[in-house]
C-alpha cells in the first residue's frame, strides 16, 4: 500500500483529543504541543520521522534481525486523594493491567479471533514485554507500585501532573517506564510522552526527561473483575494505546485526513478517529482498521498491532534515548538481600533408629547451607535439604541451619526440633474426617507420633490421599511411624457426589423477560452473569454465550456444580434517535426509520409513522419506533421531535452607540438566540465605527430553521466628540463643553482631575479626554506646561525637586556656582526672606511655613528669574 508522506506533520489541531460524550480518549497530541510551548522539546515531528525512517532503512540494508524479547520494567505511581479509597486502586487491578499489556504486545490476547481475516496477515507479536519493577532506583526491593496520597481537594489537571507531580515522583526514565495512575480531570483517559531521536544537531533531546512516561485515568486501568469500574474503556486498552505512543506510534489516521500518514504501510488510510466499534466503516476507499490499538475505539474492539508498527517500536527500542537503555535496565531483577534462615522437618517425632528429612525454607536466595544435627548420623550436611538423618537413641535434639549468600549469612537454632522415642511406642491413628469424591489431594496428618507413612486405597506418596482414586465408600488406612515397629488403622469415608439436574432454554433474546430458574435437588444456588437469586435476566447482558451455574451441596457436605450455556441473541439494530425540528405550519410529516416494518408511537403519530403536527402541538414530543426481528428479539429507538411556532419578536430598550465605542453582541431582542444583520454587523457583533455616525436599520431573524420570523429596528450611532485644550492664565481648560472630563499628565490619568478647568501643579505634558452623551473622545493634542523658564548668566537652568513638596524641603540645583540672590515671596508677592546661594546645590527649608504656593525670585545682578513652589 502506498501512502503520501508529508514533510511537515500536522500533529495538532481540531483533531487533537476528539472529545466524545465528555470523554477525551487520548491527550498525547496536545501534550506534545505543550512540551514544545514550554521549550522542553525542540525536535519537530518531521525531524523525528526523518531520523526514524533512516534507522529503519539501515536495519533493512544490513539485513539485521532482532529476535530478542525486550522486557521493560514498569513502576506504577498511584495518585489518590485522602478519604477516597476507590482512587487508591488495588494491586490486583494494577497486575491485571500488566497482564493486558503483555498479552496485547505479545499477540496472545484472548480476543485475537476478533481480528478480521483481511487484517490477520499483518498482525504481529511485537516482541516487547513488561515486568513490575523489582527494585527501586536506589536498589531496595519493590513491588513496582508507588502510592502517593494528596489532599482531598486536589485537582489532577494535566498542568498539575506535568509541572508538580511528575518531577517530584519520577523514577529514572532511562531504567523504568513510569506510569502515573490518577483521577484525571476534564474527562481525559490518558496521554503519553513521545520518544525523541538521536544524534540530530541542535535538538534538546533529553531536556524533558523529568516528565517522560504515561498517564492513565484510574478507572481505565486493568480489566474486570479486577477493575471494578464500569464503561467501555475498562479493559486496559488505554494503557496499550498510550504505551504505543511512548514507543513511537502515531494515531492510526495520522492525525489528519486521507493522505496523511501514520508511517505504517500495513495500516489502511483513514479520514478520522473511530469511536465505539464500527467494524464495517470505510473511509479513504478502504476498510478502516478499527481494531488497531492506535484508533479511538472502545476497549473490547481493539486487538491488533501490525508488523510495520512493530518495526517502528523495536527501532525506537534499539536507538532512541531513554528507550534503548531500558533493554539493559536491572529494574526487573530483585536485589540480593542477606538471607533469613528457615526450615521444616519431615516429622516431629520418630522411633529410635528412624530417620528424618529437613527442607530448607530460607528467604532471600541463599547460595550455601550448613546443617548441624547433634545426636544424628550424619551430624552435619551442606546440601540445601538433607534426607536420611538417623537418630539411634531416645531424647530431644537441637537442629542448626546456617545459610549464606553474597550479602551475608543467618543462623537458626531450633531447640528440641527432633523428638526420638522408644521403638516400642504404640502407633495411633485417630478417626479420619470424611471427604467427597470430587475433593482435591488431601494431606494426612492424624497419625501419632507424626512423621510416619500411610498406606491403603487412594494413598499416594506415603502421606497424601486422593479421593478420586479411592472412589466412594469406606477405605481402611494404615499408619506406621518412622522407625517404629507398630502401626494403627482407621476408616476414611469417601462420600459420593450428588446428581443434579438443571436446564435453560438454548437461546434467548437480550430483550426477553427474566427466566425463573429451577433445579433438582432443590436447595442449591445459582450464579453467573444476569443471575439474581432464582432468576436469569437477559436484559443488560451482551449478546453471545452466557454460562449459568447451579451449585448444590449434599447433606454429607459434597458440592457439585452444573453449568448450562445459553446463547443470547442481540437486539436488532434500530436507527431512529436524535432530535428533529419541525414547524407547526408544515401540517403532516412522514417519519422514517430502519429496518422497515416496525411500529411508530407518540403524540399525533400513527403506527405507520405519519405525524400530524397540529394535533401534536407546539413542544418536545418523544416518538418511539419499535421493531421485532425474525427471532422475536425486540429493540426500539426514540427521537425527540421538536415542534415550534414562528416566534414573535420584541425589541426592548435600544441603546445608543458611539463611533469609536466597543464592538458589542446585541442582546435587546427577544426571543434570544437570533441573528442581527445590517450596517456595522460583522461575525455576529455590532461595530459602531464600521456602521458610522447616523441612524441605521438592523434586521433580526429568530426561530428554528424553517420556522423563523424577520423584523427590523433602528439604532443610532453618535459621532465621537473632539477634545481640545485651551490655556487660560496658569490653568488649562477644555475648549468643548462636555458631560465628563479626564485630565492626563505625561499620558497617565490624573486622579480626581475631572473638571473642565485644571490648574497644573508641576511641569509636564498634559492631555484631555471628554465624554459627551456617553461617547468618549480620543486623547487631545498634548499641551506643554512649565511653571518657569529661568535664564540667568551663562544660561544657567534652575531645577527644583521635589515640587510639590510634602514636607516643605525643596532642593535646588544649577549648572554653575556664581553667587545668586534669592527672595522668598508668598502668593501675593510679599517678600518673606532674603537668601544667598553659593555653589551648585541649595536646600530651601519651608517646613515652618503654611501650605500653599510660594515664589523664589533669583537674580545675579543682571538677570532675574523666578520659580513657583508648592508646599502641600
Amino acid at each position: 500500500m502506498q501512502k503520501l508522506i508529508f514533510t511537515v506533520l500536522f500533529f495538532l489541531g481540531a483533531q487533537g483529543a476528539f472529545a466524545q460524550n465528555g470523554v477525551i480518549r487520548c491527550g498525547t497530541v496536545e501534550y506534545e504541543a505543550w512540551l514544545r510551548e514550554q521549550g522542553l522539546k525542540s525536535e519537530t515531528d518531521a525531524q523525528f520521522e526523518a531520523w526514524l525512517s533512516q534507522k529503519i532503512a539501515e536495519a533493512r540494508l544490513n539485513q539485521r534481525t532482532e529476535n530478542e524479547v525486550y522486557t521493560i520494567p514498569v513502576v506504577f505511581h498511584v495518585l489518590f486523594r485522602s478519604g477516597n479509597a476507590s482512587e487508591n486502586i488495588s494491586a490486583a487491578q494494577i497486575q491485571s493491567q500488566l497482564d493486558v499489556l503483555n498479552e496485547d504486545f505479545g499477540r496472545y490476547n484472548p480476543d485475537t479471533n476478533n481480528t478480521p481475516l483481511a487484517f490477520r496477515p499483518v498482525a504481529a507479536n511485537t516482541g516487547i514485554q513488561f515486568c513490575m519493577a523489582q527494585r527501586t532506583p536506589s536498589g531496595l526491593p519493590s513491588t513496582g507500585i508507588n502510592r502517593i496520597e494528596y489532599p482531598a481537594g486536589t485537582t489532577f489537571s494535566q498542568s498539575f501532573i506535568n509541572n508538580t507531580v511528575k518531577p517530584a515522583t519520577i523514577w529514572n526514565p532511562s531504567d523504568y517506564l513510569n506510569i502515573w495512575i490518577a483521577p484525571l480531570s476534564g474527562g481525559l483517559l490518558g496521554y503519553a510522552q513521545f520518544p525523541t531521536g538521536s544524534g540530530l544537531p541542535g535538538l534538546s533531546g533529553g531536556t524533558n526527561a523529568n516528565t517522560d512516561g504515561v498517564v492513565i485515568l484510574h478507572t481505565s486501568v486493568g480489566r474486570p473483575p479486577q477493575n471494578p469500574f464500569s464503561g467501555i474503556y475498562n479493559g486496559g486498552r488505554t494503557a496499550t494505546h498510550e504505551v504505543g505512543h511512548y514507543l513511537g506510534l502515531r494515531h492510526i489516521w495520522g492525525d489528519g485526513g486521507c493522505g496523511v500518514d501514520d508511517f505504517c504501510n500495513d495500516t489502511p488510510e483513514s479520514d478520522a478517529a473511530n469511536y465505539n466499534c464500527p467494524t464495517t466503516h470505510v473511509s479513504c476507499s478502504t476498510l478502516d482498521m478499527v481494531q488497531n490499538y492506535m484508533d479511538y475505539t472502545q476497549d473490547n474492539c481493539m486487538n491488533i498491532y501490525t508488523a510495520d508498527q512493530t518495526t517502528r517500536m523495536r527501532t525506537v527500542m534499539q536507538n532512541s534515548p531513554r528507550r534503548a537503555s531500558l533493554r539493559t535496565s536491572l529494574g526487573c531483577i530483585p536485589p540480593t538481600l542477606r538471607p533469613s534462615a528457615g526450615f521444616f522437618s519431615s516429622a516431629d517425632s520418630i522411633c529410635t533408629g528412624g530417620s528424618m528429612s529437613f527442607s530448607d525454607t530460607s528467604s532471600n536466595q541463599p547460595t550455601a547451607w550448613r546443617w548441624l544435627f547433634p545426636g544424628g548420623t550424619p551430624d552435619t550436611a551442606v546440601v540445601q535439604s538433607p534426607t536420611g538423618i538417623v537418630y539411634a537413641n531416645s531424647g530431644n535434639y537441637n537442629v542448626t541451619l546456617i545459610v549464606t549468600n553474597a550479602s551475608g549469612s543467618d543462623t537458626l537454632v531450633r531447640t528440641n526440633a527432633v523428638r526420638v522415642v522408644s521403638a516400642g511406642l504404640p502407633a495411633q491413628l485417630n478417626n479420619l474426617a470424611p471427604v467427597c469424591v470430587g475433593d482435591t489431594l488431601i494431606e494426612l496428618l492424624d497419625g501419632l507420633p507424626r512423621g510416619g507413612t500411610y498406606s491403603g486405597p487412594g494413598v499416594v506418596g506415603g502421606r497424601f490421599f486422593n479421593p478420586q482414586i479411592a472412589g466412594a465408600g469406606q477405605h481402611l488406612i494404615t499408619y506406621t511411624p518412622a522407625g517404629c515397629s507398630s502401626s494403627d488403622t482407621a476408616f476414611l469415608t469417601v462420600n459420593a457426589l450428588p446428581t443434579v439436574n438443571f436446564s435453560l432454554p438454548d437461546t434467548l433474546c437480550v430483550s426477553a423477560a427474566a427466566v425463573t430458574l429451577s433445579a433438582t435437588p432443590a436447595g442449591g444456588s445459582f450464579s453467573g452473569l444476569g443471575v439474581n437469586g432464582g432468576q436469569f435476566n437477559p436484559a443488560g447482558q451482551s449478546a453471545g454465550n452466557v454460562s449459568v451455574i447451579y451449585t448444590y451441596t449434599s447433606p454429607a457436605g459434597c458440592t457439585v456444580r452444573d453449568t448450562e450455556m445459553v446463547v443470547l441473541r442481540p437486539r436488532p439494530t434500530v436507527n431512529f434517535s436524535g432530535a428533529e425540528s419541525r414547524c407547526i405550519n408544515e401540517g403532516n410529516i412522514q417519519l422514517t426509520a430502519s429496518p422497515a416494518g416496525g411500529v411508530f408511537s407518540g403524540p399525533g403519530v400513527s403506527a405507520s409513522g405519519s405525524m400530524n403536527l397540529q394535533q401534536a402541538g407546539v413542544g418536545n414530543h418523544a416518538v418511539t419506533y419499535t421493531f421485532t426481528d425474525g427471532n422475536g428479539c425486540i429493540n426500539s429507538g426514540t427521537r425527540n421531535v421538536v415542534v415550534s411556532a414562528p416566534p414573535t419578536i420584541n425589541f426592548g430598550t435600544v441603546p445608543t452607540f458611539c463611533v469609536g465605542g466597543n464592538s458589542v453582541v446585541l442582546s435587546f431582542a427577544t426571543p434570544s438566540g437570533g441573528t442581527f444583520s445590517g450596517p456595522g454587523m460583522q461575525f455576529g457583533v455590532f461595530n459602531p465605527s464600521l456602521a458610522g455616525a447616523g441612524t441605521h436599520k438592523l434586521y433580526y431573524t429568530a426561530g428554528l430553521t424553517g420556522c423563523t420570523t424577520l423584523d427590523s429596528v433602528t439604532v443610532t450611532v453618535l459621532p465621537r466628540p473632539e477634545a481640545r485644550i485651551e490655556r487660560i492664565a496658569d490653568s488649562l481648560r477644555s475648549a468643548t463643553v462636555a458631560t465628563a472630563y479626564q485630565w492626563y499628565k505625561d499620558g497617565i490619568a490624573i486622579a480626581g482631575a475631572t473638571s473642565r478647568v485644571y490648574q497644573p501643579l508641576e511641569n509636564g505634558l498634559y492631555g484631555l479626554t471628554i465624554d459627551s452623551s456617553g461617547c468618549n473622545s480620543v486623547l487631545s493634542p498634548v499641551e506643554n506646561f512649565f511653571f518657569t523658564s529661568v535664564d540667568l548668566v551663562r544660561n544657567q537652568q534652575i531645577v527644583v525637586f521635589p515640587n510639590p513638596s510634602d514636607n516643605g524641603i525643596f532642593r535646588l540645583s544649577r549648572g554653575g556656582d556664581a553667587p545668586l540672590n534669592l527672595e522668598l515671596l508668598d502668593a501675593q508677592g510679599r517678600k518673606l526672606k532674603q537668601l544667598e546661594w553659593n555653589g551648585t546645590q541649595y536646600e530651601l527649608d519651608l517646613q515652618e511655613m503654611a501650605s500653599g504656593i510660594y515664589l523664589i525670585r533669583l537674580h545675579d545682578g543682571e538677570n532675574v528669574g523666578q520659580v513657583r513652589l508648592i508646599k502641600k
